[in-house]
């Protein structure tokens, strides 16, 4: 069956995946396509149908609004995912199926408020290493404390981050970023290894009006950079303790 694409940008990387270029695309091509890269690009609901018959993507990066999890269900080979998505809150679950998943990334874009649930649906993709969520509003961290297999893991700019201090148990973490975040301390950072990767920006801190600085020198790989601390209002916290 030819399939029928109504946004060019869409049918021109499926062109380059194939590297086919002089004839129609069909169902069959769609089998052999295992990378589509649609980060950029807007698709209309009539794209969407022709996308679910790419049913053998181990990678997808994609901007699209929520969908139901019968979407999800049709890409069950994934191991790396990226979506930006917007509407509804995100529900991980819609994610369980996906036994393979290495990376996922997932974004509500700029300034987003849309709230990421149920993140206790990852716990049992054992393969999943490295997780990024970002741009959102509220979302409770607790279930990454059974994700044991977790190597990396970025949260960047969400309006409320909900237990957080979980990160500290997580002393298997190779990478870590927090960006864009209010917390009440940084003291899960305590427990974490000497070797980890570690990147802080953005982040303001309520419940204290010190920070000693010095205990993040055991990091040797690390990019620590505008940390605000509350008092009468935000000041910044001096970091040149770090720079030598």
């Amino acid at each position: 069956m030819e399939l029928v694409f109504h946004n060019s940008e869409f049918e021109q990387e499926v062109r380059r995946q194939l590297n086919v270029f002089d004839r129609a695309i069909t169902d069959t091509d769609a089998l052999l396509v295992s990378e589509l890269d649609l980060g950029n690009v807007w698709l209309a609901d009539e794209d969407v149908d022709t996308l679910l018959y790419f049913r053998n993507l181990k990678s997808l990066s994609i901007d699209i609004k929520n969908q139901e999890p019968s979407f999800w269900m049709r890409f069950p080979k994934l191991e790396d995912l990226c979506c930006g998505v917007w509407g509804d809150p995100v529900d991980f679950s819609v994610f369980s199926n996906m036994e393979n998943l290495a990376g996922l990334t997932v974004s509500g874009g700029d300034y987003s408020s849309v709230a990421f649930e149920n993140l206790e649906a990852l716990i049992p993709l054992k393969k999943l290493e490295w997780l990024q969520l970002h741009e959102f509003g509220p979302v409770d961290l607790a279930p990454l404390g059974k994700m044991k297999q977790l190597k990396e893991l970025l949260v960047c700019y969400s309006a409320e981050v909900k237990n957080i201090e979980i990160i500290g148990k997580m002393t298997q973490l190779k990478k870590l970023e927090l960006k864009g975040l209010e917390v009440d301390n940084l003291d899960f950072l305590d427990t974490l290894p000497d070797d980890l990767d570690i990147k802080l920006c953005g982040i303001y801190i309520y419940g204290t009006k010190t920070v000693d600085v010095g205990k993040w020198k055991r990091f040797k790989k690390r990019d620590i950079c505008e940390i605000e601390v509350k008092n009468l209002y935000w000041e910044n916290v001096n970091l040149s303790e770090l720079n030598d």
